[in-house]
């Protein structure tokens, strides 16, 4: 259940798991006796964030998400750091930089919820987090 509701992300001390217990309630109404991490709760997350207009539902696949970007980052860091000199810290500022705010920048000084109506609109593209 913490992968859908801890965001992995860089901080000074590293590698960290921030909690997000304010999607808790959300989490709880969607999975229901079953939070365990599953490509079915996944689609159900995927499916209520698209069809809603909550940030919820996204913020917990944005955290389960980075679980498996730290994964990959120290699997990658661990087989080729001392061939590339790699650095954990280095890979992980360019993969876990979402602090699961709930708006995504626009431009220079406009916003909007972090929700899916509002990112299937943007241009495609580079979209952050991840």
């Amino acid at each position: 259940m913490n992968q859908y509701l801890e965001l992995k992300h860089l901080s000074p001390a590293g590698i960290k798991a921030k909690p997000l217990p304010q999607i808790a309630p959300e989490l709880a109404a969607l999975a229901g006796k079953s939070a365990e991490p599953c490509r079915g709760l996944d689609q159900t997350l995927l499916a209520a964030a698209i069809r809603g207009d909550a940030p919820h539902p996204l913020l917990c696949l944005r955290c389960r998400i980075s679980y498996a970007l730290e994964a990959w980052l120290r699997a990658t860091h661990s087989k080729h750091d001392k061939m590339h000199g790699l650095e954990l810290l280095v890979m992980a500022s360019y993969a876990l930089d979402d602090e699961g705010e709930l708006r995504i920048r626009t431009g220079p000084t406009k916003d909007v919820p972090f929700v899916y109506a509002e990112l299937a609109s943007l241009p495609k593209g580079l979209i952050s987090p991840f």
